[in-house]
């Protein structure tokens, strides 16, 4: 478990501004805060009204975290970092092999996308989501509501039609995990603020326990048995494994124990209600527990396991095996299945994506979400695969490579560089295979200056053995050094520029983690390789973003655009970008594609002198000449 507490200004100021406490996971992936950025104040006030640009490619991007399914096993929800909750229909039968001309994607059909208000940086990025049992209404939350509010919120949607039709608030952290009950009655969720219990007939609150007193890490309800209590299972930051009952009248503690391993971090009870299945943040270990007085019944056998945690956890829909995750062996990551009866365990692959999530598929299988972005199935030993539309640019340091002319650019579709492609913005074009050999990778060494624990290392990166202030929690995993040697950039949980002498120049606010750096031959540009399958440009002067690219993984389309919004695409991918239009606190956001302004901001000509003329006013003025009209500032783009 780890606590981030808000500071006051230094002499730049920079500080963290916002409390996070979060299972390591979502704090090094999901909530990338401790970034050094400009001091901001918060105010009440509504979320931005002006449009925010946001792809938009049909699936998440970057990392997953949230995932739940209803009762019926007909709709799955996911949420992430990209700052959307998505929803999913299940058609046909997992245990049936997929169609031929549709494969996996035949099983899982994309149905909506539920948008909550979202402001610059963290503000909107979603952790936990929940679905009603009837599948009618979603809950979400995560880095929700701080911006304005100076407080957190759990956003209420109705499925069917993407209204959002209630706001809970008020919350002094962020939401770690969020349920309804087995009769949906309830909306549980919990935080540093203990455990809420509300009722979905009016949100009001009708319990809370925070004997724990400190941080509810995780929580489960139990089936529900004809005439029996509702029951609720927590783990806290003090150890223990309670378990409450729910009621009309309040929330109230039944039985309370240590929990056998360490730091207890998932929750899971069986298809029956009487066992609970435990997962631990400090520790390779599962619990099999007593569903009832918490004793413990059953530790399975971690042999061969390299991960430091197992915190993801579900049963199987006959209560056979219980699954649990991320389980790293063998170089592969995997999730676990032990058969409870006899201990018998087996290793699923994942591949190259880290288990975020996992839960029980009411018709059989479970399902599971990734980091990279994915949604996976395991059914009778059959493994479907739903990934992100997004390249995956993780440890792609080696492959950031530039050319001579600005916007070309050399980087893998799939981790660490595998499959190469390169984009050239002049040619507007993208071609596969290896770049040429004149294409430039980061310098990351250089005489006086000795820079380590870069490459997604535990320590902070030091220069010359001093460290560097790239913000507390957040591994650097990448460095790029200016032709002068006066400078050099860190790629993070945002992209900072440092001096020769270790002092920060800048740090500029990322969309997601940064994962390659590189700087222009002529030291005038950074370039970064992000978390969400973006390359972008950053001028080396002061940080400010000029230029993204975005190549979609089918290899194909690709769209490129600037801060305001004008953009270069492959032929018909501007559906790709769009903008998001806040309705204030309490009403879902729009999204409207740039296509609908297409003959306002589709300027190839203006895309291309970005680079060149390294601010977006001259690339405008020079463009508008060059096409004999008088220049034109670009007016806000409205609905």
């Amino acid at each position: 478990m780890a606590c981030l507490r808000a500071g006051p200004c230094d002499e730049r100021g920079l500080t963290i501004m916002v409390t996070i406490t979060y299972r390591p996971v979502v704090l090094l992936c999901l909530l990338a805060c401790t970034i050094l950025v400009p001091c901001v104040f918060v105010r009440a006030e509504p979320p931005a009204a002006a449009p925010i640009l946001c792809l938009e490619t049909g699936n998440h991007l970057g990392p997953i975290y949230g995932l739940a399914v209803d009762a019926n096993g007909k709709y799955v929800v996911t949420s992430g970092e990209d700052k959307t909750v998505r929803v999913w229909q299940i058609r046909g039968d997992f245990s049936d092999p997929p169609s031929e001309d549709q494969g996996d994607a035949a099983k899982l059909v994309p149905v909506g996308v539920l948008r909550p208000p979202i402001g610059d940086g963290l503000e909107g990025r979603l952790a936990v989501v929940a679905i009603s049992p009837d599948g009618a209404t979603v809950a979400c939350s995560g880095q929700t509501g701080f911006q304005w509010d100076a407080s957190f919120s759990v956003y209420i949607f109705d499925r069917a039609t993407g209204r959002m039709i209630h706001r809970l608030t008020g919350f002094n952290n962020t939401v770690n995990n969020l349920h309804f009950s087995p009769d949906g009655k309830y909306l549980a969720f919990g935080g540093t603020f203990g455990i809420h219990a509300y009722r979905t007939s009016d949100w009001a609150l009708v319990g809370a326990d925070d004997t724990g007193g400190e941080y509810c890490i995780a929580s489960a309800f139990a089936p529900q048995t004809a005439g029996g209590p509702i029951r609720i299972a927590t783990t806290g930051c003090d150890g223990f494994v309670r378990l409450c009952s729910v009621t009309s009248n309040g929330l109230a503690v039944v039985a309370k124990k240590k929990a056998p391993g360490g730091s207890a971090a998932g929750l899971a009870f069986s298809p029956d209600g009487s066992r609970l299945l435990v997962g631990y943040d400090d520790a390779v270990r599962v619990d099999v527990l007593s569903g009832t007085d918490l004793s413990t019944m059953l530790t399975p056998s971690t042999a061969g396991l390299r991960q430091v945690s197992l915190f993801n956890v579900c049963w199987s829909k006959d209560g056979k095996y219980i699954f649990a995750g991320p389980a790293w062996t063998d170089g592969h990551n995997n999730l676990r299945r032990w058969n409870v009866s006899s201990d018998d365990y087996a290793d699923l692959d994942t591949g190259a994506h880290r288990v975020t999530n996992v839960v029980t598929l009411p018709h059989g299988g479970i399902a599971y979400v990734t980091d990279p972005a994915a949604i996976g199935v395991w059914c009778e030993d059959r493994k479907y695969v739903l990934s992100s539309a997004a390249p995956d640019l993780r440890h792609a340091q080696d492959e950031l490579r530039l050319g001579a002319s600005p916007g070309s650019v050399s980087f893998g579709y799939n981790n660490a560089g595998d499959d190469p492609a390169s984009f050239s913005l002049a040619a507007r074009a993208v071609t596969l295979g290896s770049a040429p050999d004149s294409f430039s990778p980061a310098v990351t060494s250089a005489p006086g200056l000795d820079i380590q624990n870069w490459k997604a290392s535990n320590s902070r990166p030091t220069l010359n053995g001093q460290p560097l202030k790239i913000g507390d929690g957040q591994p650097a995993h990448a460095v790029a050094i200016a032709p002068d040697h006066q400078s050099l950039v860190i790629g993070a949980g945002a992209l900072c520029c440092f001096g020769a002498d270790g002092k920060l120049k800048w740090a500029a606010e990322t969309p997601m983690a940064v994962w390659a750096v590189n700087v222009t031959a002529d030291g005038k540009l950074a370039v970064a390789a992000l978390g969400d399958g973006t390359i972008r440009w950053y001028r080396m002067s002061d940080g400010k973003e000029l230029l993204a690219l975005f190549p979609d993984a089918d290899k194909k389309q690709w769209i490129a655009w600037t801060p305001s919004g004008y953009y270069d695409c492959s032929a018909g991918s501007d559906h790709l970008l769009g903008f998001h239009f806040n309705n204030g606190k309490d009403q879902a956001a729009d999204f409207v594609p740039v296509s609908k302004f297409r003959d306002q901001l589709n300027r190839p000509d203006i895309v291309a002198k970005i680079l060149m003329t390294l601010d977006e006013a001259q690339a405008v003025k020079q463009a508008d000449a060059g096409a004999g009209h008088p220049y034109r500032p670009l007016a806000i783009v409205d609905r």
